[in-house]
């Protein structure tokens, strides 16, 4: 089988390598224009392997500057597309920028403050609790990758110095599926080098080229990528039957260019969107000139380096937007080297001033001793986070900041970039709320009841987050784990849970106040009654919050019970007296008549109510009626008694004796209340008795008889005056007769 040019070439180029002089004399020009080529190949060829190198240990140095001042940089991770968090020592995350919070679905709300079992699946929480507790327990970093929804992640977690001396975990996640995907080719590039012309991620050609057409004699498949055609079929057509007649007029005079001058030529194309480079350089093959070269898709490096200035470009916004002071210094002397717009609106120094000073000169440090901590900080190699201090402005102000600083390298200087925010309205904010919360404390334990809040649970069943000091001594029970639900719905009275819960549902749907009685069993097995009342409140997730109280009214109720007992007894009596029961206001006007009335005067109740006292006492009774009136308002402790003419529907009028008490100070009553009674019959025996006496009277004048007969009607005319309540005329003969008697 005849020997290929290419194992021809290498063989040839083996030992031109070793030693030209034993190789014939018009082999040299061509192998000398082979060799340039390979090296030119291979120099390129190591300068991308090179360049894929040092951007990995790039990425490294980056993802080990990214974990030194995550703490420090919370307004800039925020901008990053990578996955940054950080967790307490429970595990339970502190930091979460935004890509984290995307990645988890939740808002920042939802995630600070939950652990991983809260937010994902418990698959993957376990996967990251294990990776989290190995880094806590070899107290170093630890890198991973994991295949998660078709992407490949690169995890870089570490400890992380907490305050109090804990230790918490710190993390980035990158997704580096595109990376990979490129490592996977060019390892398959590396693996299959042999075979590059047709597996090579690289577009390798071999042309032959004269002065009025360029033809492809050697071409990798992969073109089809790039022109639609794969290599195998692009073998023997020339540059205008492969590409439009313009751009094929192009290539095939820097192919001619190449050839006739014997340069290397590099350049760089667009097409279709892709960008290119593209090396061509001349070789000869049995005194024939051919144009070799090879063209690399750059469009992931020109993306990456618009990438880089994007991010570059929202760094410096977010470095002169960040409400924060930013501010770099020199580490030996303090000098500034610069800082952002919001150290002038914090400190009041302008930037001009800054870059001319340094901190002490300044004045920024109020205390010496915070300087101290922090330089002694930053000497040990540790980040100072989150530290509180007091600094004065350059109104001599002084203000309460949050300091962070971190040392850094710029080139050869060893610098400090910190951040200082001012923290003198949230101070003041968290004294006010400390005194407002310990006002409130002190108001909610001597309020007589519980104050407390109701929420509705996820699930729709009711929560008692919180309840008041005076909870225990309201239900007669400790509290147990602060199990506030089951203080309230365990003794609650069974007859009463089912409308507590409903009367919640429907004033939850119209949003407005809460009220209810209801009943509670004490450890003695006796009722108590509560009343509960409350204002809804809608939270964010959509659930409702009460804030109430819980108001003991047993005693009301028992008072009411009795009230009630005493009303009907009352009512009772007023429904079955044969007097009429009324009550009248202080205009005189009747607002109350009982059924009685009706036996008395023919009007039934309702006729009567509404009407004046003048409407219904006759005439020639009012004016002593009014006085007897004014005199009950008057004298509200005593009884008053009237007797007077009372109208009756068919009869005219019917004589009464009217006796009242004024209650006007009752709020229940707020009238008169008068006892009618009527008094035909009594009229009637007085007139008859009085008759009596009359006609006795007329016979003892007339009657002439002896003593005794005379004595005798003296002594019925003294029985017939004390009848009518009269004092005994003849006082003499009742003694007389006593006297005889005995």
């Amino acid at each position: 089988m005849p020997e290929s040019l290419h194992s021809m070439l290498v063989r040839q180029l083996k030992r031109f390598r070793k030693g030209p002089e034993d190789l014939p004399a018009d082999w040299m020009p061509f192998l000398q224009a082979v060799d340039n080529a390979y090296r030119e190949f291979d120099k390129d060829r190591n300068l991308l392997e090179r360049s894929l190198e040092l951007s990995s240990e790039e990425l490294v140095q980056t993802n080990t500057d990214l974990r030194a001042s995550e703490m420090r940089y919370r307004t800039f991770i925020d901008a990053s597309t990578d996955l940054v968090f950080l967790k307490d020592e429970s595990f339970r995350y502190l930091i979460s920028n935004r890509a984290n919070n995307a990645f988890l679905g939740r808002p920042e709300a939802d995630v600070i403050g939950r652990t991983d079992f809260d937010l994902m699946p418990q698959e993957n929480a376990a996967r990251c609790r294990d990776s989290d507790q190995e880094v806590l327990r070899q107290g170093t970093g630890l890198s991973t990758e994991e295949a998660v929804g078709g992407k490949i992640y690169q995890t870089l977690k570490f400890p992380v110095p907490l305050p109090g001396g804990r230790t918490g975990v710190g993390g980035y996640v990158r997704d580096v599926t595109r990376r990979k995907q490129i490592e996977q080719a060019l390892k398959e590039s590396h693996a299959l080098f042999s075979l590059f012309m047709h597996h090579s991620p690289i577009y390798t050609f071999i042309k032959e080229v004269s002065a009025t057409e360029s033809r492809v004699l050697m071409a990798s498949d992969n073109f089809k990528d790039m022109v639609g055609i794969p290599g195998s079929e692009m073998r023997g057509k020339t540059m205008e039957e492969l590409f439009p007649p313009e751009f094929a007029a192009k290539i095939s005079a820097d192919d001619w260019a190449v050839v006739s001058k014997g340069e290397v030529l590099k350049q760089d194309e667009e097409l279709d969107g892709h960008y290119y480079v593209t090396i061509k350089f001349p070789i000869v093959r049995q005194g024939t000139t051919l144009l070799a070269g090879y063209t690399i898709d750059i469009s992931d490096r020109r993306q990456a380096e618009e990438a880089l200035r994007r991010s570059e470009e929202k760094f410096e916004k977010a470095f002169q937007t960040s409400p924060y002071a930013i501010l770099i210094t020199r580490a030996a002397d303090g000098r500034f080297i610069d800082v952002n717009d919001a150290f002038t609106s914090i400190t009041g120094f302008s930037r001009q001033e800054a870059l001319a000073n340094t901190t002490l000169g300044l004045g920024l440090w109020l205390r010496e001793e915070d300087r101290q901590q922090v330089v002694g900080t930053l000497n040990e190699g540790r980040p100072v986070a989150g530290m509180e201090l007091r600094f004065r402005a350059r109104n001599g102000r002084i203000l309460t900041g949050l300091f962070s600083a971190q040392l850094i390298q710029l080139g050869s200087e060893t610098c400090i970039l910190s951040s200082l925010g001012d923290i003198t309205e949230r101070k003041q904010a968290e004294e006010k709320l400390r005194a407002s919360t310990e006002q409130f404390r002190d108001v909610a334990s001597n309020i007589p009841g519980v104050i407390y809040q109701l929420r509705t649970g996820r699930t729709g069943s009711l929560e008692v987050p919180y309840m008041s000091s005076g909870c225990e001594a309201l239900f007669e029970r400790p509290v147990a784990n602060l199990d506030f639900a089951g203080l309230l719905f365990n003794h609650m009275h069974f007859g009463d849970r089912a409308l507590f819960e409903h009367s919640i549902d429907a004033a939850a749907n119209q949003m407005e106040r809460w009220s209810l009685e209801f009943r509670i069993a004490t450890p003695d097995g006796k009722t108590k009654w509560l009343r509960g009342s409350a204002n809804p409140r809608r939270l964010p997730d959509g659930r409702i919050l009460w804030n109430g109280v819980l108001l003991d009214i047993s005693e009301q109720k028992r008072a009411e019970e009795s009230r009630r007992e005493s009303e009907e007894r009352f009512r009772l009596l007023v429904k079955n007296s044969s007097d009429i029961i009324a009550v009248i206001d202080v205009d005189g006007i009747v607002k109350y008549v009982s059924p009685a009335e009706e036996s008395v005067s023919g009007f039934s109740s309702a006729e009567l109510t509404g009407k004046s006292i003048g409407e219904i006492i006759h005439p020639e009774d009012m004016e002593r009626t009014l006085l007897a009136f004014r005199e009950t308002i008057a004298h509200p402790e005593k009884t008053h008694r009237v007797q007077c003419r009372h109208i009756h529907k068919t009869r005219g009028w019917v004589p009464v004796e009217i006796v009242g008490q004024s209650f006007l100070a009752e709020p229940a009553v707020k009238g008169v209340i008068v006892s009618v009674r009527d008094v035909t019959e009594r009229r009637q025996t007085e007139e008859e008795m009085a008759r009596q006496m009359d006609e006795l009277r007329r016979w003892h004048s007339v009657t002439l008889g002896r003593e005794d007969r005379i004595a005798e009607l003296k002594r019925e005319v003294n029985a017939l005056a004390i009848r009518l309540g009269q004092p005994p005329p003849y006082v003499a003969v009742e003694n007389t007769g006593d006297r005889e008697k005995a």
